[in-house]
């Protein structure tokens, strides 16, 4: 039985892709081509990945933006919640709505009483997603709105309102696109 000893050969004439083994068994040659694998992918393909990637993210950021103001939005809607309940409470004691946020710290979650998203310079803050008030009250009605703050994003704008009745309603949305708008339909707690 004879030995087999492999030679490995690539000479000028010969395409750089591609190998030339000779197999060496006994007096015999045998000869025959291997065909390397690539070792990278071309221009073309490299630009057709980035294409279709670049899509998918153009499709994909809007919704995942959209989606993190949904949740900035639950916050307000819970704060404007807790307004009202305060509201109810001030309501009771005192026979009128109070007519300012400051009335209410006493019946507020003191993180948000005494924040800078209550007072009146909160729309020159931008520590503060909206910014709450007391829009109007009297002896049998009242209305608390939160108004998205235009210092801390230029992307999005609009109003949150609640009434005594406890009617959440109004719309943000987002004025360079046109078409991203939530609108919050009335809703009671």
């Amino acid at each position: 039985m004879a030995a087999c000893v492999f030679f490995n050969t690539g000479g000028p004439a010969l395409p750089t892709c591609s190998v030339f083994t000779i197999i060496k068994c006994g007096n015999n040659n045998i000869r025959y081509m291997i065909k390397r694998d690539r070792a990278g992918y071309t221009l073309i393909e490299m630009l057709v990945v980035c294409t279709i990637l670049g899509i998918l993210i153009s499709y994909g950021v809007p919704q995942f933006q959209k989606s993190f103001e949904l949740s900035r939005i639950d916050m307000a809607t819970a704060h404007l919640e807790s307004v009202w309940t305060a509201e109810r409470i001030y309501k009771a004691q005192n026979g009128a709505f109070a007519n300012s946020i400051s009335l209410l710290q006493n019946y507020l979650d003191a993180s948000f009483a005494t924040s800078s998203c209550t007072s009146s310079s909160c729309s020159s803050s931008s520590s503060c997603d909206f910014c709450f008030s007391i829009a109007s009250a009297s002896d049998t009605a009242f209305t608390a709105n939160a108004t998205r703050n235009t210092a801390k994003t230029k992307r999005w704008g609009g109003t949150i309102d609640i009434t005594e009745s406890g009617t959440v309603s109004g719309y943000i949305q987002a004025p360079q696109t046109g078409n991203a708008s939530i609108i919050l339909y009335p809703s009671q707690p």
